[in-house]
């Protein structure tokens, strides 16, 4: 395992996302599909692997989240993500999204 991907996975912590609102606010938040394993993006991002977080852009894999997801999860009660930080960006995915490195459920 990499420096950089032990340093993250050490990082990935579960909140709510009201905890998120302020992130989400300053473009600052990224959604993560659960097609694709949050550790592995996290660490193309911070890597700066530009072919790989550009493909996840344009699949949809990597994107902003929404108006109207913002909405429903505010709206929510307890509205789960695992997050983790690679500045100046969140990178989160829903807990019921969440995989493995493998593609199994978490």
């Amino acid at each position: 395992m990499s420096e950089t991907r032990e340093r993250l996975a050490g990082e990935l912590m579960p909140t709510e996302w009201r905890m998120l609102v302020d992130h989400f606010r300053r473009d600052g938040l990224f959604l993560v599909d659960g097609t694709v394993a949050l550790l592995d993006v996290a660490v193309a991002v911070a890597d700066d692997a530009k072919d790989a977080v550009q493909a996840w852009i344009e699949s949809g894999q990597l994107r902003r989240p929404t108006r109207e997801e913002a909405g429903r999860w505010e709206s929510e009660e307890g509205s789960q993500f695992l997050v983790v930080i690679v500045q100046p960006f969140v990178l989160a995915q829903r807990v019921e999204d969440v995989r493995t490195e493998g593609g199994a459920e978490a």
